[in-house]
C-alpha cells in the first residue's frame, strides 16, 4: 500500500475534474479513515516549545520552511487543532498560558522564597527599600519562564509537522491525518468562533473523538484563545499592584488607607476583565444556540472557497469536502449521524470545557500567585526584625489569599459574568458590569476588613492566633463554593443549571 501510495501521490493534478478524478478522492478518503499512515516516518511531532519559540513565530509568520523542526514518532502526547482565521496573538498568548504558566508560578514563587531568605539573612541591600526583593525578583522569572520555558512534550501542529515545500511529502501528511490523530494521546483545541465554522477544524474533532474508544470520556482539551489575554492582564495588574502598594505601605502606613490605595488600583483593570468576560460569556451562549442547528453543509473549507483552482498557479484542486464527507460515512454511518454526535457529545464538551472548566482550581491559584509574592515581601522582612510571629502571620495571610480567597473570587466571578451575560442597552450593559464588579469588590473587602479587624483590634498581641482565625473560614469557604456552585448546563428552551458539584 506505501508503494502504491507513493507512486499515486506524486500524480499531478489534472486540469478537469473528470471521473478519473472521483477516483483519486475516493482513494484518499479510503486511506485517511483507516488512519494508517503512508509510511512511518510520515508521522511527526514536535516539542512544544519550537512551537512557542520567539514569541510564537511558527504561528505568526506563513513564509519559511519549519518541516526540520519536527522529527519521526510513535507518539504524540498533544494533537493541536486551531484556526487559521482566528486572533494569532490571542492564540499565541493562551498557549503560553496553557503550557508555561504552572511552571512560572511554580518557580517564580520558588525564587521568591529564595530572595526572602537572603534578604532576611542579610545577605540582600535595602536596593528597595524595606520590601520588595520577593516582588521585584519573581516578576521577572515569572516573565521569563512564561515566555522561555521550555516544554519537550511531542505535539503535532500543522505549520511544522506538514511540509510546505514538497507537495508529495505535504500530500503523504494530508492522507496520513487519521494517523496523526490515532497516535494523539490527547487534543488541544485552540477555540474561536471561528473554528466552528471551519470544515478541517470540525473534522479533526471528529476523527479524533472517531480514535477514541467509544463510552470513555476523550482527552480533549479545549481552551478559548480569550483565556491567554487574560491571564497576563490578570498577572500583570497584580505585579503592577505589588509594585505600587510596596511603595503606599511605605508612604502611608496605615493599613485602612493601604487597602483603598490597592482597591482603587483594581478597579479598572478588573471592571474591565469583567466586561469582556460577559461578551465571552455571551459568545458561548451563541455557540450553543449555533451547534443545536449544526451542519456541515454550512461549514468553510479553503478549496470551496476558491472554487477548487489554486490561486498561484490556476491549477484544479481537490475537493477537501468530497473527501472529509466519504471519511464520516465510514466511520459515522451518515452524515446525519456525525452531526447529531456533533450536536449531543461535542457540544457538551464544548459548554463544560468552555464555560465550567475554562480554568481549573490549580490554573486559578497560579494566576494569582503574585498576591502570595507581597505577603512574602512583608514576613521576610519581619524576620529580619527579629518578629517571628508577626512574619508567620504575614505568611499565614498570603497562603490564605492566594488558595482561598484569590481563586474562589474569580470563580464566582466568572459565574457572576454568565449569569448577567445578556447585552443591555449601550447605557446599562456597563452598569451590569459595574454591578458584577461590586459583588467582586464587597467580597474581597469583607474579606479584608475581618482579615485587619483580627490583627489590629482583637488579637493585636497575639498574631498567629489571629492569621488561624482568618485563614480557616476562608479555606472552609473556598471549598463550600468550589464544590457546590452549580455549573452552567446546556440550555434548551430556557436556561438550566445543573446540581451535580463542580470538579476541583
Amino acid at each position: 500500500m506505501a508503494d502504491l501510495l507513493t507512486e499515486k501521490i506524486g500524480k499531478p493534478q489534472v486540469p478537469k475534474m473528470d471521473a478519473a478524478e472521483e477516483d483519486w478522492e475516493e482513494l484518499y478518503s479510503s486511506l485517511i479513515s483507516q488512519m494508517v499512515p503512508s509510511r512511518d516516518e510520515i508521522v511527526r511531532a514536535t516539542p512544544a516549545y519550537r512551537v512557542l519559540q520567539c514569541m510564537g513565530r511558527p504561528l505568526r509568520v506563513r513564509g519559511g520552511e519549519l518541516y526540520a523542526l519536527s522529527c519521526p514518532t510513535t507518539r504524540i502526547a498533544s494533537f493541536w487543532s486551531h484556526s487559521w482565521h482566528g486572533p494569532t496573538w490571542f492564540k499565541i498568548l493562551t498557549l503560553f498560558a496553557v503550557k508555561n504558566g504552572m511552571a512560572a508560578a511554580a518557580l517564580s514563587t520558588t525564587s521568591a522564597v529564595l530572595m526572602g531568605i537572603l534578604y532576611s539573612a542579610g545577605a540582600l541591600p535595602d536596593f528597595f527599600g524595606q520590601l520588595g526583593w520577593c516582588s521585584f525578583v519573581a516578576a521577572i522569572v515569572y516573565s521569563c519562564t512564561f515566555v522561555f520555558w521550555q516544554s519537550r512534550q511531542p505535539v503535532f501542529v500543522d505549520r511544522i509537522c506538514i511540509p510546505t515545500y514538497d507537495d508529495m511529502v505535504k500530500g503523504e501528511a494530508l492522507i496520513s491525518l487519521g494517523a496523526f490523530l490515532k497516535c494523539a494521546d490527547s487534543m488541544l483545541v485552540l477555540w474561536d468562533p471561528s473554528f466552528m465554522d471551519r470544515l478541517w477544524c470540525m473534522f479533526e474533532v471528529g476523527a479524533f473523538l472517531h480514535s477514541r474508544q467509544r463510552g470513555r470520556k476523550p482527552l480533549l482539551t479545549i481552551r478559548p484563545t480569550v483565556l491567554g489575554p487574560v491571564v497576563v492582564a490578570i498577572v500583570a495588574e497584580l505585579v503592577v499592584i505589588n509594585a505600587v502598594a510596596t511603595l503606599a505601605w511605605g508612604w502611608i502606613g496605615a493599613p485602612t488607607e493601604f487597602y483603598l490605595v490597592v482597591t482603587a488600583m483594581c478597579s479598572v483593570p478588573l471592571f474591565l476583565i469583567i466586561h469582556v468576560s460577559r461578551g465571552y460569556c455571551r459568545t458561548v451562549e451563541k455557540l450553543q444556540d449555533d451547534m443545536a442547528h449544526f451542519s456541515i453543509e454550512n461549514l468553510t473549507s479553503y478549496c470551496c472557497t476558491v472554487d477548487h483552482k489554486d490561486p498561484s498557479t490556476g491549477e484544479d484542486m481537490h475537493c477537501d469536502r468530497k473527501i472529509i464527507l466519504q471519511c464520516i460515512r465510514t466511520w459515522f454511518g451518515t452524515v446525519q449521524a456525525f452531526e447529531q454526535r456533533v450536536q449531543s457529545e461535542v457540544l457538551q464538551l464544548l459548554v463544560d470545557q468552555l464555560s465550567n472548566e475554562v480554568f481549573s482550581y490549580a490554573q486559578a491559584v497560579a494566576i494569582t500567585t503574585p498576591v502570595f509574592w507581597g505577603y512574602l515581601d512583608f514576613g521576610f522582612d519581619w524576620i529580619r526584625r527579629g518578629n517571628i510571629s508577626t512574619a508567620v502571620h504575614n505568611f499565614m495571610r498570603g497562603l490564605t489569599y492566594m488558595f482561598a480567597v484569590s481563586p474562589t473570587l474569580l470563580l464566582l466571578l466568572f459565574r457572576l459574568a454568565y449569569w448577567v451575560r445578556r447585552q443591555r442597552s449601550l447605557l446599562l450593559d456597563p452598569l451590569v458590569s459595574l454591578l458584577v464588579f461590586l459583588a467582586a469588590a464587597v467580597f474581597f473587602l469583607a474579606h479584608s476588613a475581618y482579615d485587619v479587624l483580627l490583627y489590629t483590634v482583637i488579637f493585636p498581641e497575639m498574631r498567629i492566633l489571629a492569621g488561624t482565625l482568618f485563614s480557616i473560614p476562608a479555606f472552609l469557604l473556598a471549598v463550600f463554593v468550589w464544590r457546590t456552585i452549580p455549573l452552567i448546563a446546556l440550555h434548551r428552551s430556557s436556561e438550566q443549571v445543573s446540581p451535580r458539584p463542580h470538579a476541583s
